[in-house]
């Protein structure tokens, strides 16, 4: 009987568990593509133009301390390599997030829902051939 109460409380908790470890892990991505779009306008502010653009993974340079609150090197809390552009996809300057085959779509779309128009294909958050953008200025 305790062996069957225990199973049944956690078949409740663990989806709740798993859906509260997303949640966290979708408002930290938020909350560092925030940090970073930030970053890159100090930078811009006080140099009068943005950083060269980097493959993912590589801190642009002049950026290490304005980036401090964020692993840029590592992977983002939801999966992927940070990037940086400067002048490419139609942009002047966005965060790139570049992730393999195995991007959970409802994951991005939820980031999208949470800080753009709920659309991948279209606003700041968005869709690209090999991850997805931030519009820092477009």
């Amino acid at each position: 009987m305790v062996v069957m109460i225990i199973g049944l409380l956690a078949a409740i908790a663990i989806p709740t568990m798993v859906r509260m470890r997303q949640k966290s892990q979708v408002i930290r991505f938020i909350r560092d593509i925030g940090v970073a779009s930030a970053a890159f306008e100090m930078y811009r502010l006080e140099h009068k133009e943005y950083p060269p653009d980097t493959m993912a993974g590589v801190v642009p340079e002049g950026m290490a301390p304005y980036l401090q609150g964020i692993r840029w090197t590592q992977e983002t809390a939801i999966g992927g390599l940070w990037g940086w552009d400067v002048g490419r996809f139609g942009f002047r300057a966005s965060i790139a997030v570049l992730v393999g085959g195995s991007a959970r779509d409802e994951v991005w779309r939820e980031v999208d829902r949470r800080m753009d128009d709920g659309d991948l294909e279209s606003g700041r958050f968005r869709r690209r051939s090999n991850g997805f953008t931030y519009v820092v200025e477009y």
